[in-house]
């Protein structure tokens, strides 16, 4: 019985110490070049011995170099450009064997990394670093993506929700009769009338999951260095969405992004070939995680992620979590609760717009805990974006743009198809601090106390009714005078109190909003109201 028990006893305890040799921090790429990948991850002992393998297939990594074991980087080098390699790595402590899972990762290109952003309407310039956007207009947005489309002399993969734009589709038509390979894939829930009421000459799969098929993408010749494009963002090609709806689409000039894109479209699509296979396509729940998720372009660091199958929640509120001044974000819908709390966290000014539509998540929640988040509610027009700015004025904090079809919202984390990238880039996240602050002006901000609005106002054009939300903890009193000097209205608004003022019987014009207290006018912000 006492040898059992010593047994017993030398068991336990090797193989709690066997235990306590792992992964703390699963390696990671830190950094590429064309030629090279460099691994970084961290151990809970020293390794005594270390392996790096590697090959262009997941089943066959034919490359091995054995590694300092007393590092915790290592770089791959002689390898080539804009290329997948799947990695796995090895360490030994004593006799105990640690081996990461084989994960693909890419190295850089030799592309331009050229970064272009359109949006269908105008930004607010004042608050540029001097990065502008390349479309500022809804014929702008539109042209430059058809002229993309146009310019293509390989290949054309498009993933795109809706199409009701004939423009689009007959600039595809056009450059598939000159030999251009396109494929393009829909989801089979929505019209998309200018597909099906048009004689195509390129192969369509409808996408049918328990989620949508929501991606929002178009990957242009991406065998190509110097011309390799991928073009993302909100925009679906429809009416509403070129007119109504505020959105935004970026292009990068990259083959190894476009590589990634085209992982997961040819996972969608079933094949490499030019015509889908219905039966190894995999949509929605069936895909896998299975594409690189960094790649660095011109030095600078992208994120990609890929819904549902990539846990992008996650990595949107490890993007939140690294803001060290602020955050911003225009979003259609938001009803996750993860990113909610990721937010309630936050000890920094945070400013949001969720479309007073697709609310969802209450925005009186954020603002019962003092943050300056709000419905957007403008006539004529809806929210249609889904990012995110963090620190965007705080050029030696790592500036981040969160910006795809992804909303944040528990449907596209767990069932839609849904794309998302994450650009540490501090001049593109200026130009979409640009697009927000432009959007933000809808709402009126009266006297600010420690940077805290006393008072707002919306929405700013108003057309039936304005909402008057105090912020303070005293009295507030807001009049509203028109052009002539007449006063219309005068609210007494309660410590935190919010009310709503039907406004339809106002004439159209500009009028101007005075915040009056014991000592007198305080401030005058202006409003526009239109019928």
């Amino acid at each position: 019985m006492r040898a059992i028990l010593i047994f017993w006893g030398l068991f336990c305890a090797s193989l709690t110490y066997a235990q306590s040799f792992n992964f703390t921090q699963s390696p990671i790429m830190s950094d590429a070049t064309a030629t090279s990948i460099t691994l970084s991850w961290k151990a809970s002992k020293n390794a005594t011995e270390g392996t790096i393998y590697w090959g262009n297939q997941p089943n066959n990594l034919t490359n091995t170099l054995s590694i300092n074991p007393a590092d915790s980087s290592f770089t791959i080098p002689n390898l080539s450009p804009a290329t997948v390699y799947y990695i796995r790595l090895k360490l030994t402590h004593q006799s105990t064997v640690i081996q990461s899972d084989t994960q693909p990762y890419i190295t850089s290109s030799t592309s331009s990394g050229e970064m272009k952003v359109y949006f269908n309407y105008s930004v607010n310039s004042s608050f540029s670093n001097g990065s502008i956007p390349e479309a500022t207009s809804s014929t702008d947005l539109e042209t430059n993506i058809v002229n993309q489309i146009l310019a293509a002399t390989s290949t054309i993969d498009i993933c795109m929700y809706n199409v009701n734009r004939n423009t689009y589709i007959y600039a595809l038509k056009q450059v598939a009769s000159q030999g251009v390979t396109v494929r393009y894939i829909a989801e089979s829930d929505r019209t998309n009338y200018s597909l099906h009421n048009n004689t195509l000459n390129f192969p369509v799969l409808y996408a049918d999951a328990s989620g949508i098929m929501h991606d929002k993408f178009l990957i242009i010749d991406r065998d190509l260095p110097e011309k390799a494009t991928v073009v993302m963002g909100s925009y679906n090609f429809t009416n509403s969405n070129l007119y109504q709806g505020y959105n935004n689409m970026i292009s990068i000039q990259d083959q190894s992004l476009a590589e990634i894109y085209t992982l997961e479209f040819e996972e969608m699509w079933g094949s490499s070939e030019d015509q889908p296979s219905l039966s190894t396509s995999r949509i929605g729940n069936a895909k896998t995680d299975n594409t690189p998720h960094t790649v660095f372009i011109n030095g600078t660091k992208v994120e990609s992620y890929f819904s549902p199958s990539d846990h992008t929640t996650s990595h949107i509120i490890d993007a939140i979590q690294t803001a060290d001044t602020d955050l911003r974000f225009g979003l259609l819908a938001f009803t996750n609760n993860d990113l909610e709390n990721a937010i309630f966290d936050l000890s920094i000014p945070v400013k949001g717009l969720i479309e007073e539509q697709y609310n969802g998540t209450e925005t009186a929640q954020f603002q019962a805990k003092g943050f300056s988040i709000y419905d957007f509610e403008e006539s004529g027009h809806f929210l249609h974006h889904k990012y995110g700015i963090v620190d965007a004025q705080s050029p030696d904090s790592d500036p981040i743009l969160i910006t795809g079809s992804h909303n944040w919202t528990y449907s596209a984390e767990k069932y839609n198809d849904e794309n998302t990238l994450i650009i540490h880039d501090a001049d593109i996240a200026n130009i979409f601090l640009q697009e927000f602050e432009a959007r933000w002006k809808t709402i009126v901000a009266i006297e600010k106390v420690n940077n805290h609005p006393q008072i707002r106002i919306y929405p700013n054009p108003a057309r039936k009714i304005i909402h008057l939300q105090n912020n303070m903890t005293t009295l507030q009193t807001v009049s509203i005078i028109n052009c002539l000097g007449k006063q219309m209205s005068q609210q007494v608004l309660q410590p935190n109190e919010q009310k709503t003022l039907d406004i339809r019987d106002f004439p159209e014009g500009i009028y101007f909003l005075l915040l009056s207290q014991n000592q007198g006018i305080t401030a005058s912000e202006k409003l526009l109201i239109t019928h």
